[in-house]
Formats: C-alpha cells, structure tokens, sequence
C-alpha cells in the first residue's frame, strides 16, 4: 500500500505549497492522498529524484517517470485502465510478483467497471526497472501493475439545473471528456444528459 502511495506522488507534476494547490486537479487530488497517508511530496520526490520522464499524452493516456530508487533505476507509468492493461505483464500484491494471467486482467476489469459505473474516475499505476535515465514510449510495457485509484469529481450543482433548464429550451446538450465510457455514463446520468 505504501508503495502504490509513493509511486502517486512521483509520477505526479502537482504541488501544495502554502495550503496553495498548484497543477492538475487529479494529479492534486494523489498528493492529498498522499497528505492522508504522512508523505510530503516535496520530500519524497527529494528522496527519490526524477531523472527522466515521458510526458502526459492524451493520445497515449498515460505519464511516466523514472526515479533514482535507492541503487536502481525505476520507470512508473500512470495512466488509462485500459491502456496500462495491455502493457503488464506482472502483478505485485502482497504476496510478491505473479506472472499477469486472465484471471488477474478479469479482476482489474471488474473493479475497474465497478468504480466507473459509480462516476469515479480510475487510474492504474504500474511500475518497472529500468538501465536508463532517457526512456521513451517503447518502454512503456513489461510493467509490472500496483493498483487501482480512484476519485470522485463530482460534477457541480448548478450543472444540473442548467442542463434541466436546456432540455425545456429544447437545445440538445452533449459532454465531451476524456474520461471512461463507463464513467463518463455515470457522470451523464447523474446531471440529466442520459435517461437510459
């Protein structure tokens, strides 16, 4: 658990300074998670310094950064459910390192379906060794999966009554996100846009 923690703050752009949030929203929500646990992540990024990185793509759906872990070199990519899912090919648990099988993609998918039908939005966070400093997306696979996080952003009150007010105007109302399917559903169902 401690590890998944870490490797939230790490693979994170995003700052409190000050009671001052500065970055991404979801990338501030992981480091108010990690707040939540007793980790700074001013000081664990000290500890564990960014020595190389590939950026967030929204094509890609996924970050990753390469860290100075005591004595080796450590890659952790966040990103997309789905997109990490077709990169493992490890999972560590508390039992050590298993080879990925079906039945472990088959519960990923289901917890994953669980807490995006509830308007969560999800990320998977995996992580590898590496031998270098300068990695591209080429090795962005072989990972070995951590664990899921999820996070509500709830969407806003007066959301609703806009979209209530638009249906009586008879404008038809359409979301664009970056988010799920499944949880973009959920999120469409609780502010009126989708009925079925």
């Amino acid at each position: 658990h401690k590890r998944f923690v870490l490797m939230s703050l790490l693979c994170n752009d995003s700052v409190t300074l000050d009671e001052k949030e500065l970055g991404d929203p979801t990338e501030i929500a992981l480091v108010n998670f990690g707040e939540q646990h007793g980790l700074d992540e001013l000081i664990i990024r000290e500890q564990f310094p960014r020595v190389g990185e590939v950026p967030f793509d929204s094509d890609r759906k996924c970050m990753s950064t390469v860290h100075q872990l005591e004595n080796m070199l450590v890659m952790i990519t966040k990103g997309g459910v789905d997109v990490l899912l077709s990169r493992i090919s490890y999972v560590s648990g508390a039992h050590g390192i298993d080879a990925v099988t079906p039945e472990y993609i088959t519960k990923i998918e289901q917890a994953n379906k669980q807490l995006s039908s509830a308007g969560l939005r999800v990320l998977a966070f995996a992580y590898k060794p590496v031998s270098v400093r300068e990695i591209t997306t080429d090795d962005e696979d072989n990972l070995t999966f951590v664990g899921l996080v999820a996070m509500m952003d709830p969407p806003r009150a007066e959301t609703i009554e806009a979209i209530a007010e638009c249906k009586h105007a008879g404008i038809k109302t359409i979301m664009i996100t970056g988010d799920h399917l499944i949880t973009a559903a959920a999120i469409a169902k609780q502010i009126g846009i989708l009925q079925d």
